[in-house]
């Protein structure tokens, strides 16, 4: 009876990294922690799924996401003049220990603090493979960047939706 009692424990002290579309996105081994607390708790369904015409599952009925916290958090850095410089192109990153990189210009985010010290998106801009691969070469920790998502997830600019044109 402890397990099933150490098993419920831990799951509710997890924290998601997010929450997408309703669902808690977590690490691996957290994802073990609320699939077993949900087991123990019969809130697993086993039962049928929904089908689409063509045969492919309609919906997933997962309530958690595991994904691999690193590879959701990686990125680059630099500072220079009271802004970070932030790339967090996977791929870029992945080659840039081999010295080259598959794109010429690489997307950048340039945070800056505002007069009230927050953190604030500047704008987006590229910088060259060669710049990104000598210069970039500090990393964040994972904390700091699941602070940083958000505002990268809500920067853009506004588009309209209008009528044919021509």
């Amino acid at each position: 009876m402890s397990r099933i009692s150490e098993v419920l424990e831990r799951a509710k002290e997890i924290e998601p990294i997010a929450v997408k579309n309703g669902a808690t996105i977590v690490s691996f081994a957290d994802a073990m922690t609320l699939a077993n607390a949900d087991m123990v708790e019969g809130k697993s369904d086993l039962g049928m799924r929904a089908y689409n015409p063509d045969g492919t599952i309609a919906r997933s009925k997962a309530r958690f996401v595991a994904i691999n916290v690193d590879s959701y958090f990686a990125n680059r850095y630099k500072v220079k003049s009271k802004k970070m410089y932030v790339v967090t192109d996977y791929r870029a990153i992945k080659e840039q220990n081999t010295g080259k990189c598959y794109i010429k210009n690489v997307p950048c985010y340039v945070f800056y603090r505002d007069e009230n010290g927050k953190l604030a998106i500047e704008k987006v801009m590229t910088v060259s493979d060669s710049e990104f691969i000598s210069e970039f070469t500090n990393t964040l920790n994972n904390k700091t960047m699941a602070e940083l998502l958000p505002l990268i997830a809500q920067f853009g600019t506004e588009v309209t939706s209008s009528e044919l044109p021509i």
